[in-house]
């Protein structure tokens, strides 16, 4: 959700660059502006550098607003009725951090999707002869179990939803 700020700095930004868009599109048309674009340059370059500057700020804060309100927190609640904010990233950072510790040649396709108070974590894992998959299942189920609650602090209930490639599709 953006704040009246924000929603002012990409008014001022939008209309900006439709300005300059304009100008661009209107210069090859005209002689007269294209001699006078000429002559600002040439005849006042203090002009164009406040410009710059102008243009520079107006670039940064729109970044930084975009970088901002790019992060996705959730809230989460304990069952001690305590909320916390957990950052997608840490769950995403714990995650491959695991993959590569379990399976060290293969890079694992995972997603996180985190709804309310459930967890889903959907994984792509390589060739698993069909006898050892229940096994490894439940030693992931339980390695993750570990490592979210013990590590992350999430104490909330998460699902685990794996697929195996086929045989001819080792990774390696």
């Amino acid at each position: 959700m953006y704040s009246w700020l924000s929603r002012i700095i990409l008014f001022i930004a939008a209309t900006l660059l439709l300005i300059l868009g304009s100008f661009a599109l209107i210069i090859p048309w005209f002689d007269s502006l294209q001699i006078a674009f000429i002559v600002l340059l040439i005849g006042n370059p203090w002009t164009i550098f406040f410009i710059g500057i102008g243009l520079f700020v107006i670039g940064s804060l729109v970044l930084s607003n975009l970088v901002e309100h790019s992060k996705r927190y959730y809230q989460i609640t304990s069952l001690k009725d305590f909320p916390i904010t957990i950052d997608k990233a840490i769950f995403q950072r714990y995650l491959s951090t695991y993959w590569k510790k379990t399976f060290p040649q293969q890079k694992i396709i995972h997603k996180i999707d985190l709804q309310e108070d459930k967890l889903l974590i959907i994984a792509e894992l390589p060739y698993i002869p069909t006898q050892a998959r229940d096994s490894l299942i439940e030693k992931i189920h339980g390695e993750l179990g570990d490592i979210l609650s013990r590590i992350v602090g999430y104490t909330g209930t998460f699902a685990l939803s794996i697929s195996f490639q086929k045989e001819n599709k080792k990774l390696s």
